[in-house]
């Protein structure tokens, strides 16, 4: 099973549009009168429910300024990519490329290069076949215009400024089934294959006029995003067809894609590839609440949705004997992060002391009933390629099964040892089971400040909101002073990214999450916690101030390894350095809870990492109950 063919950086979530039903099998302009084909396993229509519209029928802005998960539900199972990556096993398997090893970057005169044969019977869904020179088109087109957004991910290009910085130098065709890449420098694992592998390519033949007229336009990018994609042949299972703003899309299954039949081995499992639908029709609504109606009513087979259903609604549906609810990992975490600029966060014990006092199954098991699985890595578990459960339980046995107690006296240990005292010391009540707050703690002869723990409102998570207040407790239980403030998302990311006018970024702590990118290659740590992407410096995402040479030399070996064993040790040596040194104290996934009307459509897998519409809804998969 394959998912999109290049993930997005950014996701837009959106909840506009009403719900709309409508007859299917219309003539559609550009494809003529259209009757459904005919299938192996026929189902007249895969009805997939959308909380979100898609807003343009034109792949490259749906990699750019257009992107949105939205988008990407539709459009993604239109465009083929060298490499893809199965699923639930998260391997990377040949696409276009005619070869199952992934060719290796060899030195060349002018830097480093890598060949990769391509297959010969791919064809465009409109017959004409897909060649390297569809590969090299695309990344002229985004060179040559300057296009941004993913398409610079995928196809990267040097940076003159930046000597040591990979990227694409050329693309050359090899006849009409053999590319050729070349590089500046010799490309790690997260730039060849990982990048560049599984970036999408488009058909030349179609869009060559378009790209010569934006060229010559005064925006040519914008002149390009606003070009109509109708028509736009596919290279994957499906067919994109036609869109009515705030209504509804469409897509028809693409009979002639070479993928057809491909019998897929992953995660242990083996299934066929399809698409054994003759059509997929999206239908957008305006709540949760209309989708489920439509779900319940049979309208609809199932909701698309990046954030899944809420627990409560899911299992008010699963009571349908005709619907079904699945839970799932995530490609995310929830987590706590320290403000390493300021005091006493800059503390290592001070971080070691709260950690400990954090008990993540009581937060799961008792407090939020259920809602949480306990994190202690930022590689999540459902990740079946890269997650290590051996590091992740040696991390985690510094905090597992211990009772309070002893979480308070390894804590004021910690706490004692770098210099902090008390005029009167936290100790456990005489039954031992509860803790007595100490009061007028020091650092040096230094007050503490009080300390504030930003998080969402309970109205946007009440998950992250109730973690906040018992942040509060856990720190207050050691003598400080600290105050669980639910804030508004708005003005907490910007509190939290936006240097105030003293160029500092205006937060103690902050409890927030993310969704990860591309889990064949994670990319994440980077992201986080390098200090290359500290937010004050560079604008990027490491809000923490984190700077630990170490691991900036574990990262740039990890960026530029060619061995897929090294990377993986090296990536969980990377989870290692910020277990110990805790810019971030990883605390929760909360998983996706999806239904789907079990008694219409059937899937040949439902554990996978962030659910089924992570994989688009599996249209390319899905198949009729008999």
């Amino acid at each position: 099973m394959t998912t999109s063919r290049f993930l997005l950086a950014a996701i837009v979530f959106l909840l506009l549009g009403a719900g709309c039903q409508r007859t299917i099998y219309e003539a559609t302009p550009g494809l003529g009168e259209f009757s459904p084909p005919e299938v192996d396993d026929p189902l007249s229509s895969y009805k997939i429910g959308l909380l979100g519209e898609t807003t343009t029928d034109n792949f490259w802005a749906a990699q750019d300024t257009d992107a949105s998960v939205w988008n990407t539900y539709v459009l993604a199972p239109t465009k083929p990519a060298l490499f893809t990556v199965n699923y639930p096993g998260v391997e990377l398997e040949s696409d276009l490329a005619a070869t199952t090893a992934i060719p290796r970057a060899i030195e060349s005169p002018s830097g480093w290069a890598v060949t990769v044969p391509m297959r010969r019977d791919a064809t465009w869904s409109d017959g004409a076949p897909i060649t390297s020179a569809d590969v090299v088109f695309t990344f002229e087109t985004v060179r040559d215009l300057g296009l941004g957004g993913n398409w610079l991910q995928g196809y990267p290009l040097p940076d003159p400024g930046d000597p040591d910085q990979i990227g694409l130098t050329n693309v050359e065709a090899i006849g009409d089934h053999a590319v050729r890449f070349d590089f500046n420098r010799a490309p790690g694992l997260a730039v060849w294959p990982h990048s560049v592998g599984v970036a999408p390519i488009m058909p030349a033949h179609f869009w060559e006029a378009a790209v010569v007229s934006a060229s010559a336009t005064r925006d040519p990018v914008a002149a390009l995003y606003q070009t109509s994609g109708r028509g736009d042949p596919s290279g994957g299972p499906m067919i994109f067809d036609e869109l009515e703003a705030g209504a509804f899309a469409h897509s028809i299954a693409n009979l002639s894609y070479y993928g057809r039949s491909k019998g897929v081995e992953s995660g242990g499992l083996a299934f066929d590839n399809g698409p054994f639908v003759s059509d997929t029709f999206f239908s957008i609504y305006q709540s949760q609440a209309a989708a489920a109606l439509a779900l319940r009513a049979g309208e609809i087979d199932y909701i698309l949705n990046p954030l899944g259903l809420p627990r409560g609604l899911a299992g008010e549906l699963a009571r349908d004997p005709n619907l079904a609810a699945i839970t799932n990992g995530t490609n995310g975490f929830r987590y706590l992060a320290f403000n390493l600029r300021r005091f006493p966060m800059s503390i290592p014990e001070f971080r070691d002391a709260l950690a400990l006092m954090i008990d993540k199954e009581f937060m799961a098991e008792s407090v939020l009933q259920g809602a949480a699985i306990p994190m202690y890595a930022s590689i999540p578990r459902g990740n079946q390629r890269w997650f290590n459960q051996d590091v992740a339980d040696e991390i985690a046995s510094a905090y597992v099964g211990k009772t309070t107690e002893e979480r308070l006296a390894q804590a004021l240990h910690l706490l004692e040892s770098a210099g902090f005292t008390w005029k009167v010391e936290p100790m456990m009540d005489a039954e031992g089971h509860g803790v007595l707050p100490g009061s007028g703690i020091s650092y040096e002869g230094r007050a503490v400040p009080t300390l504030e723990i930003l998080a969402p409102g309970p109205g946007y998570d009440p998950l992250r909101a109730t973690y906040a207040v018992w942040m509060e407790t856990w720190l207050e239980q050691l003598g400080f002073q600290a105050e669980a403030n639910p804030t508004d998302f708005d003005t907490l990311i910007s509190r939290v990214y936006v240097p105030n006018s003293e160029g500092e970024l205006d937060f103690d702590m902050f409890i927030l999450g993310w969704t990860l990118g591309s889990p064949a290659w994670p990319t994440h740590h980077e992201a986080f916690w390098s200090a290359r992407h500290d937010t004050i410096t560079t604008g990027g995402n490491n809000a923490t101030g984190f700077n630990d040479a170490n691991f900036e030399r574990l990262l740039d070996r990890y960026n530029s390894t060619r061995d897929a064993a090294e990377a993986y040790d090296l990536l969980w040596s990377m989870e290692e350095v910020i277990a110990a040194e805790k810019p971030y104290v990883i605390l929760f996934d909360s998983g996706i809870f999806e239904v789907y009307r079990e008694s219409s459509v059937d899937y040949p897998f439902l554990e996978t990492l962030s659910g089924i519409q992570n994989l688009e809804g599996m249209q390319s998969l899905v198949r009729s109950v008999k």
